[in-house]
């Protein structure tokens, strides 16, 4: 069903991203026979009175109350949701803004976000930091972001990639949905802007895989060079935090991962060394 956090219409609260919402749902909501949809406009999350005429129309084809009013009610929102194609059920947009987004799965609760980079293989600092961000994310634009992907770079940095699993942007030009790396570029410049403050991570301005990537601000000597570069991997047999390692192309040995980083391994093929030392 269409995510609202709040009526749209007619005395409603008509924040902007539970209106684009409505917008998008009218405009792609088909009732039976009809060629085109409720809403004609465009999705800008701008409350109207044609918007209310809209929300009015479907009330009527679906033989409702005609109030002009769309309430965040599960059964109100459950009729909307039937007359719209599978391509495009549960949308929702992200807070404070009209970019309409949906996910196959449930999106995650901040309480489940937090646990999630509790779990995550970094040290305790940048670990604190991420967990602040993660959650930050969740209460104010209600996206779930999770840890996709964990590296330490060949400069000896920490970087980490968050998304949503399965997310869709829609754009508004076609009507069709388009993985996370089409998300708006408004989108991943509010998120950067969470990241902004806090001393363990800065933000990529221009993510390539993910929805926001993150390095870390601390620079670990040990790391440098392409034998520390290490990717998230953990299936490597013996992998374990401080474990001195050796570089199986090049026979280098000493470059270790630090204590707190499970779950990081090296790009290149290394194998561990024996016997362990901390570090």
């Amino acid at each position: 069903m269409p995510i609202l956090t709040g009526p749209v219409g007619r005395g409603g609260m008509n924040r902007v991203h539970d209106v684009a919402v409505v917008q998008a749902a009218l405009k792609y909501a088909r009732a039976p026979g009809a060629r085109s949809g409720f809403w004609t406009g465009r999705i800008d999350g701008k409350m109207s009175a044609a918007l209310e005429g809209a929300i009015a129309a479907f009330q009527k084809a679906t033989r409702t109350t005609t109030t002009g009013r769309m309430g965040n009610a599960v059964a109100e929102t459950n009729r909307l949701e039937g007359l719209l194609p599978s391509t495009h059920k549960q949308m929702r947009a992200m807070a404070g803004t009209t970019s309409i987004w949906r996910t196959p799965g449930r999106n995650k609760r901040v309480a489940e976000v937090v646990k999630s980079a509790e779990q995550s293989p970094f040290p305790r600092d940048e670990k604190s930091a991420l967990v602040a961000i993660t959650k930050r994310a969740a209460q104010s634009f209600g996206l779930g972001l999770e840890l996709t992907n964990s590296a330490v770079t060949a400069d000896g940095r920490f970087r980490a990639s968050l998304g949503v699993p399965g997310l869709e942007w829609l754009d508004p030009n076609t009507g069709r949905f388009n993985k996370a790396g089409s998300a708006p570029i408004s989108v991943v410049r509010s998120l950067s802007r969470i990241v902004q403050g806090n001393a363990a991570w800065r933000a990529e301005t221009q993510p390539r895989e993910a929805l926001l990537e993150l390095l870390s601000m601390r620079v670990i000597n040990a790391l440098k060079g392409p034998q520390g570069s290490c990717e998230a991997d953990n299936d490597i047999p013996g992998n374990k935090p401080g474990m001195p390692l050796i570089d199986t192309n090049t026979g280098r040995k000493g470059t270790e991962i630090p204590k707190g980083t499970k779950g990081l391994r090296p790009l290149r093929p290394y194998m561990p060394m024996y016997p362990y030392r901390a570090f």
